[in-house]
């Protein structure tokens, strides 16, 4: 390898100062590269903290949906159990209706049916009263 001052154009190519140069360049587009593949590192690193940063919102924001649908799922459940409640009691009021309707018409059917008896048994003594008359006029 020889100095650059004393070489004629076709021996630049393995003079000290062409080599250094060459190194230089070399090492130049090695730094480039080395700092593009670190920019594109950063971008994926801050493109990585940008969509975590989403999921973590997105997450929250499930998270808090999913307290509000529980805390509505144990109104309803507790609104289902007070109706479920009110249904049974008012069942037991209208069985109780039922009973006492059953029971006022056992009677008055039974009252009927005496009534009935006794003005058969009355219709039978004015007739008998009736014959008599006859006979007896």
């Amino acid at each position: 390898i020889q100095s650059a001052e004393n070489c004629s154009s076709s021996d630049w190519n393995s003079t000290v100062t062409h080599k250094a140069a060459e190194a230089a360049a070399l090492a130049q587009k090695k730094s480039a590269e080395a700092i593009a593949r670190a920019r594109m590192a950063e971008e994926r690193l801050s493109a990585e903290r940008k969509s975590t940063a989403f999921w973590r919102r997105q997450a929250q924001a499930a998270e808090e949906e999913a307290g509000s649908l529980k805390t509505r799922s144990a109104a309803a459940e507790v609104k289902q159990a007070v109706m479920v409640e009110e249904l049974a009691s008012e069942r037991r009021k209208a069985a109780r209706m039922f009973d006492s309707l059953k029971y006022e018409f056992m009677n008055a059917e039974k009252v009927q049916s005496e009534e009935l008896h006794s003005a058969n048994e009355r219709k039978r003594q004015l007739e008998a009263e009736l014959e008599q008359v006859k006979k007896e006029l």
